[in-house]
């Protein structure tokens, strides 16, 4: 019979294991993520493309607040675009995920709209940090008439909207 032999100093392995669980949940939740040099993130400029948005690169110095990210999304989203290319920025490029729906307006929900940190406990236990709504108001035609973003901040906001996705 084979004997396992483990050493005395089992410390050793469950500092190990701990920080490869972090490392794994770290690259996982994009906590780390570095925008590359070469992408246009400054929705004014020309060459921006609208179908590469990532919230994450956002989270610069240059774009520290709440309404700083929310006018970035309301560039991108000028009035008169149409639900079908909205969905494709929102939920297609930028990871969003729509959470309640009616004639008129659309809200999507994002973690990666907030800071470091929300992405990383968000991406683990989402129920305990919130992130970014934005909703956005169509007209008859289905073309963008207004966007608002929200905030979501935890398990009220949460319970709200498993609410919202559960009544549809």
């Amino acid at each position: 019979m084979m004997r396992v032999y483990l050493p005395k100093k089992r410390s050793l392995y469950v500092v190990t294991a701990v920080l490869l669980l972090f490392s794994v949940f770290s690259s996982w939740s994009g906590i780390f993520y570095v925008t590359p040099s070469w992408k246009v993130v400054d929705p004014s400029d020309t060459r921006f493309d609208p179908f590469q948005l990532d919230f994450r690169d956002y989270m610069s110095p240059e774009y520290k607040t709440f309404n700083d990210r929310c006018r970035v999304v309301q560039t991108v989203i000028p009035n008169g675009m149409s639900e079908e290319i909205v969905d494709k920025i929102l939920v297609g490029s930028a990871k969003s995920w729509v959470i309640s729906e009616t004639e008129s307006k659309k809200e999507y929900l994002n973690h990666r709209a907030s800071n470091a940190f929300a992405l990383f406990i968000g991406s683990l236990l989402p129920i305990a940090y919130g992130g970014r709504s934005i909703l956005v108001q169509y007209d008859k035609n289905r073309n963008v008439e207004n966007v608002m973003c929200g905030y979501l901040s935890g398990p009220f906001d949460f319970a709200m909207v498993k609410y919202k996705v559960k009544g549809k």
